[in-house]
């Protein structure tokens, strides 16, 4: 599916995926640390499986973005 983005915003997206991954890291291994590592890793999965079901339905530049802040 072609979503006619420029190439300049298909780079920030994943840009921007590699910059919120930093901050995601730091947070899931604190919470990891406090709620235990089975239980942060299930809450991993279930958030990457509801970003990657919006993932299919994008259509425009915002529904990417707001991928990859779930992701």
């Amino acid at each position: 599916m072609d979503l006619e983005i420029s190439p300049t915003n298909a780079a920030s997206v994943l840009g921007a995926i590699g910059g919120v991954s930093i901050i995601g890291r730091f947070i899931m291994g604190s919470a990891g640390d406090r709620i235990g590592h089975k239980l942060a890793m299930t809450i991993c999965f279930v958030i990457l499986v509801v970003a990657l079901f919006w993932l299919q339905f994008a259509k425009e530049l915002w529904m990417l973005y707001l991928f990859v802040v779930i992701y």
